[in-house]
């Protein structure tokens, strides 16, 4: 049986709405026999494009990502829990449903394909993880203000920092539009108001 538990984190103007969400349809395919092979820290055959600026870490996907990790394991060490290892898998799946999120315009942990963070994490990785769990965010690209409503709720920061968790990847997708719908030559601009964010969390 895989452990799964849905958090969304709603960030709309100025205003911050949290919703916990427990889905049902999605735990009924954890029993799932996934195929044999390495392991959920390796890296996965395709890594996504982002519109945000890409990292030149090799743990983490983007800027905004990297920041956004790195402040989890600061405040996870300042609250006496062990520092998550990066998983490839976590982040470039997460980044997937940012992304996919977006461009469908749906926000939830289950996607138009029937398929939750658990058979979205297998469709990259090919080993289970014991347990898997995401928080959910979007309407802005403040790392600050994304942390600060996933600690404001408490079954976000429960996950944060439940110890059953081994490795996190976040994934950060941030839409961008012409300058100049007429004018090509003027480039895209990004929109941060606009910017979707999944944290994948799992134990393997």
């Amino acid at each position: 049986m895989i452990f799964r538990s849905f958090k969304i984190a709603f960030l709309i103007a100025t205003a911050v709405v949290l919703t916990h969400c427990a889905d049902n349809k999605s735990s009924n395919n954890a029993s799932a026999t996934p195929p044999a092979g390495n392991n959920g820290s390796g890296n996965p055959s395709e890594v996504p494009s982002d519109n945000e600026t890409p990292s030149d870490r090799s743990d983490c996907l983007t800027n905004l990502a990297c920041q956004m990790q790195d402040k989890i394991n600061a405040y996870r060490k300042s609250q006496g829990k062990s520092e998550l290892s990066y998983d490839a898998f976590c982040a470039n799946s997460s980044f997937k449903h940012a992304k996919d999120m977006f461009d469908n315009s749906y926000f939830y942990h289950i996607n138009f394909a029937n398929e939750g963070p658990y058979e979205r994490y297998m469709k990259l990785a090919s080993k289970s993880p014991q347990a898997i769990d995401e928080n959910l965010a979007r309407f802005s690209g403040n790392v600050e203000e994304i942390f600060q409503a996933w600690l404001a709720s408490t079954s976000h920061r429960d996950t944060i920092l439940d110890d059953n968790f081994t490795h996190h990847g976040v994934g950060v997708y941030v839409p961008t539009e012409p300058v100049d719908p007429n004018d090509a030559s003027k480039g895209t601009r990004t929109l941060p108001e606009k910017a979707h964010w999944v944290h994948c969390f799992v134990k393997l």
